[in-house]
């Protein structure tokens, strides 16, 4: 069976300022984190999905605002990849 390209989905550019902060700053979370947070993902027992599709509101992205920067730094040996704990992706932060 072949699957026409026109038919995927295509994730906003998190470099396009033409588009919310929201949708970009979604975009950029679902390339970057979504293969485990997601319910199809390793950490999908957690409260936290970034897949693009799933409704901000339904996200925990807003439970998680504030926890965030403190828990990456203090992430435990099966956490996340020790790339993404032990290097700051400034581009992202800002």
């Amino acid at each position: 069976m072949e699957t026409s390209i026109s038919k995927l989905d295509v994730l906003p550019s998190y470099e396009d300022n033409k588009i919310s902060l929201e949708k970009r700053a979604r975009s950029y979370l679902h390339v970057n984190y979504a293969h485990c947070h997601s319910p199809q993902g390793v950490a999908s027992d957690q409260t936290l999905s970034l897949d693009y599709r799933t409704p901000l509101g339904s996200s925990g992205l807003m439970l998680h605002q504030q926890a965030m920067p403190v828990r990456m730094k203090v992430m435990g040996e099966y956490h996340m990849p020790k790339l993404g704990t032990t290097v700051p992706d400034r581009e992202g932060l800002s």
